[in-house]
């Protein structure tokens, strides 16, 4: 995550984890919950999730993976408002490890800026953005929404990050889905929102 996304954070309250988990470890379980918690919100079945240890160049990375089928659901129903839905699952990795995954300057999980990349593609395509339009204040207001859902859903994002820690692999069924109804709500959201959003030229 940029620079500009952390020096709009406050400093959050740590949740606890089981004992001898490192920052890194840490960052990339809350990274995870993120995106499993969005895909959830909008119906989008989750497989399983995973992190793991990766030593590249005599350093130690803690890679995560989320298999859901985000990419299938968008491609099904490629409408402004799934495109929307699938920036938001993007950015929500980044943000929950901001929020709570106590991450600093030099511990960046290695999947976000791939997740920045894939929301602003998305994005544009939601806002019908052309070749020369910014998406940046987009790309924002995603991160500030994906914050404030986060937080509504903090209690079921540090269970599933709990498991992965603990496990560092959980299925669909320990994952969980969420109830039809609390996905309608969810998806109702998103013509409003689209409609606040916008793009322009590249200053």
């Amino acid at each position: 995550m940029g620079k500009k996304f952390r020096a709009a954070q406050a400093a959050k309250a740590a949740i606890p984890f089981k004992q001898g988990a490192s920052k890194e470890e840490r960052a990339s379980a809350y990274h995870e919950a993120g995106h499993i918690v969005a895909d959830l919100a909008f119906g989008i079945a989750v497989r399983y999730a995973l992190f793991e240890t990766i030593i590249k160049g005599g350093v130690i990375y803690f890679h995560g993976y989320t298999d859901c089928e985000s990419a299938t659901w968008v491609e099904e129903s490629p409408t402004p408002e799934r495109y929307l839905a699938f920036a938001i699952t993007q950015m929500a990795g980044p943000a929950a490890e901001m929020l709570w995954g106590k991450t600093d300057e030099k511990i960046v999980a290695e999947a976000s800026g791939i997740n920045q990349g894939q929301a602003a593609i998305a994005l544009g395509k939601a806002l019908g953005a052309k070749d020369g339009d910014n998406v940046a204040g987009a790309m924002m207001a995603c991160f500030k929404f994906c914050e404030r859902f986060l937080q509504d859903q903090k209690a079921e994002v540090c269970r599933i990050a709990e498991a992965l820690l603990q496990k560092k692999r959980i299925e669909a069924d320990e994952i969980g889905t969420e109830t039809p109804e609390k996905v309608a709500k969810m998806t109702g959201y998103l013509s409003g929102w689209l409609a606040q959003l916008h793009v322009g030229p590249i200053e």
